[in-house]
């Protein structure tokens, strides 16, 4: 059985290799929806797919369990576990095979500084607790250590959360950039059948068929849609449209 990605407009599945004969891409199976069902529902919605039919948000059904994803869509390039992580969810759909960019390498130095801090954090209680059963004996005095440890640590403290939401803060102006530009893109982008004339390849790739079969099957098609009323795009186009979806959104 040939694994398909299932997301967005990716083609990617496990037949493609490199020079080597390998497999260029890893593929993994969807969170379980009886025991992840939450997580299982954010993939979906990471994979920005619409039901060709309905329009509704696509999501696996529940009784299909070989539905997968491609390792192009993870930072790291295979999901993680860990719920903080960068890649518990897929959110790498830039073009297929470009490297990671300088934000998403980012954010993983910063999950792996944070869980570096959160250790050291828990290191500096258990030795800090085991430095308070030593007092007694060092005769230190009490108001001068409580003083000292005022002074040093809410400074230390505070600039660290700052520097975290200045991170933050960074992160979501390039994620607002981010979906600015692909909404620019998007407005000044329009698919038709103009796009794919005499072009077989183009036509193919849009849509599965070449531009003779395609020409063909829309005039065979054509009587069935003048049925159904005038729409407000040109015939040819809207049998474009459709096809091209039904090509792109791979049925599982």
């Amino acid at each position: 059985m040939v694994k398909w990605c299932s997301a967005g407009t990716c083609r990617n599945h496990h037949w493609m290799t490199d020079s080597d004969g390998k497999s260029k891409f890893s593929f993994f199976k969807f969170p379980s929806h009886e025991k992840q069902p939450g997580r299982r529902a954010q993939w979906a919605r990471a994979c920005a797919r619409v039901d060709p039919i309905t329009h509704k948000p696509w999501k696996p059904k529940d009784t299909v369990q070989y539905v997968y994803i491609c390792s192009a869509h993870f930072i790291s390039g295979q999901p993680s576990k860990e719920l903080g992580h960068p890649d518990y969810i897929p959110t790498n759909f830039a073009t297929p095979g470009k490297l990671p960019t300088a934000d998403k390498c980012q954010k993983l130095r910063r999950f792996s500084n944070a869980m570096c801090r959160h250790g050291k954090k828990m290191l500096g209680k258990a030795n800090g607790s085991s430095k308070n059963k030593c007092r007694v004996a060092y005769a230190v005095p009490v108001g001068v250590q409580d003083t000292s440890l005022a002074s040093s640590e809410p400074p230390q403290h505070q600039q660290m959360l700052f520097d975290e939401i200045s991170a933050l803060r960074a992160e979501r102006d390039a994620a607002f950039a981010e979906r600015d530009h692909a909404r620019a893109t998007l407005n000044s982008i329009r698919l038709s059948s103009n796009t794919v004339a005499e072009n077989n390849e183009k036509c193919q790739y849009y849509t599965g068929l070449t531009w003779p079969i395609f020409l063909a099957t829309f005039q065979f098609l054509l009587v069935s849609m003048i049925c159904k009323g005038t729409p407000s795009i040109p015939y040819i186009d809207q049998f474009f449209l459709y096809d091209s979806e039904v090509e792109t959104w791979h049925e599982v």
